[in-house]
């Protein structure tokens, strides 16, 4: 299967799920399972009682937003991530095959336009590289380094750029840190890593959260002190719907009763004060995601107990509840996949996008921009597979099912794009969207690069003599970034630092 092209692999993924329904869901395609078999569970019991939570005004009605217009290309160079801007750059596009998206009609097109297919894997990118790399281009070293990029489930930066964590999945899942000389530390040594738990980094960089799964079956959410590299259990649970990390320390985790694997299962949300203290209860509802400034705190859930689930504001001080959205009632349906139902905000806080469900077919999601105080800027129909990514300088946000790919402005207005379509999760790279696929007219899929308003698009530059091979993944000061590539003097792929 190593050698298959990198869309037939999606393909017998997307297959495998919907065979094997509950036994796991793989993360390059994942599909809905058939709601009729599932039954609703009981939320874990409350070791504290609950504190009281108020209810707020309904958010005010979406307003009708107008296209934004189409501009040209600027040859200005990309920004990095660190630079803020208040419009996003346009790509070069020149001497691209696939220049531009419509945004009103479906572009079609078929890689090798005959149906046929080039392998992916030839001549080149079979197997691991032996080419060692060079000054702009570190090597990461050990078995990390020799991973194939499809066998990558999660890559992030901590914030202050000087760590990748990265996990990963070949024969068992790990989590590693790599450091900027390309040495690659594995922290889960003895653990069976959860390969639905995404990696949250504290805001000060000391350390990260996982999940690993118990002999027991249960879930048990392990702490990372990057200091030490080594990993230890500072909760435990059926199974964990969602966590994430205050500035001030503080850990908000939800623990869900039921069979599915991060599900959106009835929950209870805790708070661990720092990774040793002890669990207080904060409410009913799942993947906790907290705003930059730490004041409100974006959750997934019945949060406000009226039998309906959807994305609801608390504010952390006077714990207030502003729902974000529509509710759709919950019936036991197994409504979240890899963390997608976490809320993104934006980096300069004004902002967050949450995926919530849509009453009218369960197995469809859609996208909700708001406001910091809830006022609700637009809702977008996209069957998010993965958790919203928004740009650095807060321009955009983007979600994608794979086929369909939406991205929403800071003022709500919606580009939508059927072509090239999404191999896994979409990426920010500075004021751009980053993800695998192939444009018009190729066959060999690679990292494409496209404006945030999803107007002009283009591929990942790589150096003289190297072959893009996916996930390029940018510290967020730009000085370094994660990547997959072949060069023309190897024999196969490998994991590398690249500086600009």
């Amino acid at each position: 299967m190593a050698a298959w092209p990198t869309w037939l692999k999606g393909l017998v993924a997307v297959t495998a799920v919907l065979v094997v329904i509950g036994g796991g869901f793989g993360v390059a395609a994942i599909a809905a399972t058939d709601p009729a078999a599932e039954a609703s569970a009981e939320p874990a019991a409350s070791p504290t009682p609950e504190p009281p939570l108020t209810a707020s005004a309904s958010p005010s009605e979406i307003p009708t937003a107008a296209p934004s217009a189409s501009s040209e290309p600027s040859p200005t160079p990309q920004p990095t991530s660190s630079q803020v801007e208040d419009e996003p750059t346009e790509l070069d596009t020149s001497g691209d095959p696939f220049l531009a998206l419509s945004r009103t009609e479906s572009v079609e097109c078929t890689a090798g336009g005959d149906g046929s297919y080039t392998d992916i894997a030839s001549p080149y990118l079979r197997g691991a590289s032996n080419h060692a790399g060079d000054a702009d281009h570190i090597r990461i070293a050990g078995d990390l380094g020799r991973i194939p990029a499809y066998e990558v489930l999660d890559v992030a930066w901590s914030p202050d750029s000087s760590t990748a964590a990265v996990v990963t999945r070949q024969r068992e899942t790990k989590v590693w840190l790599v450091e900027p000389d390309g040495t690659a530390v594995h922290v889960s040594e003895g653990l069976a890593v959860e390969e639905l738990s995404p990696v949250r980094w504290a805001p000060d960089g000391s350390g990260m959260l996982f999940v690993a799964v118990t002999d027991g079956g249960d879930h048990a959410l392990q702490w990372v002190d990057t200091g030490e590299g080594t990993a230890f259990e500072i909760a435990r649970g059926n199974r964990a719907a969602g966590y994430d990390i205050a500035p001030n320390g503080d850990i908000y985790v939800a623990w869900a009763t039921g069979r599915h694997r991060m599900a959106a299962e009835p929950a209870s949300l805790m708070r661990i004060d720092s990774p040793n203290g002890a669990e207080s209860f904060v409410a009913g509802a799942a993947f906790p995601s907290v705003s930059p400034d730490g004041a409100t705190l974006a959750v997934f859930g019945d949060a406000d107990r009226d039998g309906a689930v959807g994305a609801t504001l608390i504010d952390l001080e006077t714990g207030t509840l502003t729902p974000v959205g529509p509710d759709v009632p919950y019936d036991g349906y197994l409504t979240s996949y890899f963390d997608r139902h976490t809320a993104s905000w934006s980096p300069d806080g004004s902002r967050v996008a949450g995926v919530t469900g849509i009453e009218a077919n369960r197995k469809h999601t859609q996208v909700v921009l708001a406001a910091a105080n809830g006022d609700v800027l637009a809702v977008e129909g996209v069957t998010a597979l993965y958790r919203p990514a928004w740009t650095a300088n807060s321009a955009a946000v983007a979600a994608t099912d794979g086929f369909t790919s939406a991205a929403i402005d800071r003022d709500g207005r919606v580009t939508r794009t059927v072509p090239p379509a999404a191999r896994g999760p979409i990426a920010a790279e500075g004021s751009t969207f980053v993800w695998r696929a192939a444009l018009c007219g190729e066959s060999v899929e690679r990292s494409l690069s496209f404006s945030a308003d999803l107007a002009s698009v283009g591929a990942v530059p790589t150096a003289a003599g190297w072959v893009d091979a996916g996930l390029p993944h940018t510290a967020p000061d730009g000085s370094a970034t994660l990547r997959a590539l072949a060069h023309v003097d190897g024999s196969g792929t490998a994991l590398y630092l690249t500086r600009p």
